[in-house]
């Protein structure tokens, strides 16, 4: 009788803890090739001609296929019905070139299908650079493309958010006592041409993160902060990521604000890669891996990654902090080889490799250390950070570069780190 009552307790206070807890998903980097050929011959990052081993589910040297895209969303609704939000950040168009219509459709379609699977959920939508037309290309101020894009996701936007989109590509959404801010950092893009020699707030986008800091303090809120582009270093290859004239005043922006306690994290795609940030001013960037597989033929190491399906964040509802992600992938190999796309559980941010007890910058802090000093942990990192495709190993500079890349964002910080 007494292990019966004891039972009862323990369900109803797991219950309890639970219900507080807040959910919401990251989709990143969809680089969907509505022109992919399976069987065609991997040519240079795109699949569309000729025979070769393409797969049916795709190809670590090539974009994805719709099935892909659809079955992650249909997966992500099965998982998690009904999130308090999802965060699309970008790049839905492939890397191979196509037509003003084109990139504007595949945007278009890749908004709808996220809201035929969570028509009544909240989704809150970054411009990646593969967005623009031509691709990277997005000068500051009002802009035609930028009115396409607004067209491309109008269910998403009320008449307030298209007027900051039609500024410069980013709004803001408000979530109970949550404010989103989507931010467009394809403005400060290192490949970029439109913005290469601009300096200043470019579209006012610094003076609207003021704004919606200040906000967030009128009426009791958190912050959250979402983009495409991430600042500071790339943790491969060790270059900027913006322009260098932008990245110190993006950074301070919400360091040197004195709201910035509110934000309880930044959130990221782009890089394709699973990583992460430390900013002693405003917490943790986190940095999600790609849906697309796509090999980096210009990059230093030549570096695919596996299919990321998409990354579940559980949060505090009480005081908004994050407590913990869950990330999903898929073997590529083997679903080609099975004839079947098999979305799986990778890992747990509070389960094994890295056991965080939650989200905190202290968490990352103490795991940034870890990371540099257990070999056998930095190995389960770079194992990640690729979704589990294999690398080469990471010598003594590749590991600088990486740990500089995830402790450092201002210059003179990561420069002094390289060089030690």
């Amino acid at each position: 009788m007494n292990n019966l009552i004891l039972t009862s307790i323990f369900l109803t206070t797991l219950s309890l803890v639970c219900s507080l807890s807040g959910t919401f998903w990251q989709m990143t980097d969809q680089h969907y090739d509505w022109a992919y050929k399976p069987g065609s011959n991997p040519v240079r990052g795109v699949c569309r001609e000729g025979k070769g081993l393409a797969g049916l589910y795709g190809d670590y040297n090539c974009d994805v296929p719709w099935s892909v895209i659809e079955s992650a969303i249909k997966k992500m609704k099965e998982i998690d019905p009904n999130p308090d939000f999802i965060l699309n950040s970008g790049d839905s168009y492939p890397h191979a070139g196509g037509t003003i219509d084109d990139v504007a459709e595949t945007v278009k379609n890749t908004t709808e299908i996220l809201r035929k699977y969570f028509p009544d959920t909240p989704i809150i939508y970054s411009p990646g650079n593969h967005d623009f037309y031509p691709c990277h290309c997005c000068p500051a101020g009002p802009n035609f493309w930028l009115a396409v894009l607004s067209d491309q996701i109008k269910p998403l936007l009320n008449e307030e958010q298209r007027a900051t989109f039609a500024q410069g590509g980013y709004y803001s959404t408000v979530v109970g006592d949550l404010r989103i801010v989507s931010l467009n950092t394809v403005l400060y893009y290192s490949q970029n041409k439109d913005t290469a020699k601009g300096e200043g707030d470019l579209s006012e986008q610094y003076a609207f993160v003021k704004s919606e800091l200040d906000k967030a303090k009128k009426y009791n809120q958190k912050v959250l902060i979402v983009g495409h582009v991430p600042p500071g270093f790339d943790c491969d290859g060790g270059g900027h990521q913006f322009h260098p004239q932008f990245n110190v005043p993006y950074l301070q922006a919400f360091d040197t604000h004195p709201e910035k306690s509110r934000i309880i994290g930044q959130i990221y795609g782009h890089t394709h890669h699973d990583s992460y940030r430390l900013s002693n001013g405003s917490g943790v960037l986190f940095v999600a891996p790609s849906v697309d597989p796509w090999l980096d033929f210009w990059a230093q190491n030549q570096t695919a990654n596996n299919p990321a399906m998409a990354r579940r964040f559980f949060y505090d509802q009480d005081n908004l902090n994050l407590l913990k992600y869950e990330q999903y992938w898929m073997d590529l190999t083997l679903a080609n080889l099975n004839d079947k796309i098999d979305w799986q559980l990778e890992y747990q941010s509070d389960k094994a490799p890295f056991y965080l007890p939650d989200l905190s910058l202290k968490s990352f802090i103490n795991l940034t250390y870890k990371l540099e000093n257990d070999l056998v942990l930095f190995d389960n990192y770079y194992n990640l950070h690729y979704v589990q495709y294999p690398q080469i190993q990471c010598n003594s500079l590749c590991k600088k570069k990486q740990i500089c890349g995830l402790k450092y964002l201002y210059d003179s910080d990561y420069e002094k780190c390289r060089k030690n």
